[in-house]
C-alpha cells in the first residue's frame, strides 16, 4: 500500500455570519422533496436516453447526435451523488441508502473507499493544493509537453 497522498494542514477557516436558526432551516431534510428530486432526475435521464436510442434505432443520425449530447450533459450533472455520500437527501436513512445505490450504479465508477478518503480531505482542505485531491486551485488547463 502506498503512502497517504495528502498532507495534514493547519488552516484558519472563516465562518460566515449565518444565524444557527437560518442554517438549520436551510438544511432540513424531506422524504417527499427527496423523492420528487430523485424520481424526477431518473425520469429525465430515462426520457433523454430513450430519445437518443429512438433516433439511433430509426437511423436519424443528426437527431441522435443532438439527443445524445443533451443526454450526456444531463447525465454528467449529478450533484445528488455528493449529497447521498453525506446522507443528506432524505430524512429517512433507508431511503437515502436505496437511492444512493441506484445513483451509485449510474454514476460511481471508481473505488468508493478511495473516493471517500479523497472526499474527506476535500472537505477539510477545500482548494488547498497540498491537502485537497479533488479541487485544486488555480487549475492549469494547459498541459506541458514533456
Amino acid at each position: 500500500m502506498g503512502a497517504y497522498p495528502y498532507e495534514k494542514l493547519t488552516i484558519r477557516w472563516k465562518r460566515p455570519p449565518v444565524e444557527r436558526a437560518v442554517l438549520k432551516e436551510c438544511m432540513q431534510r424531506s422524504d417527499l422533496q427527496g423523492l420528487w428530486h430523485c424520481l424526477g432526475v431518473l425520469a429525465v435521464l430515462g426520457a433523454s436516453g430513450s430519445t437518443a436510442y429512438y433516433f439511433y434505432a430509426t437511423k436519424q443520425w443528426v437527431w441522435m447526435a443532438v439527443a445524445l449530447y443533451v443526454h450526456g450533459g444531463l447525465f454528467a450533472f449529478n450533484p445528488q451523488t455528493h449529497e447521498f455520500a453525506h446522507g443528506t437527501v432524505f430524512k429517512t436513512k433507508w431511503l437515502n441508502e436505496v437511492f444512493k445505490r441506484i445513483f451509485g450504479l449510474l454514476h460511481w465508477t471508481g473505488n468508493s473507499a478511495l473516493y471517500w478518503m479523497s472526499h474527506v480531505c476535500h472537505h477539510r482542505y477545500t482548494t488547498h493544493r497540498k491537502g485537497d485531491g479533488e479541487v485544486v486551485l488555480p487549475m492549469n488547463r494547459l498541459r506541458s509537453k514533456s
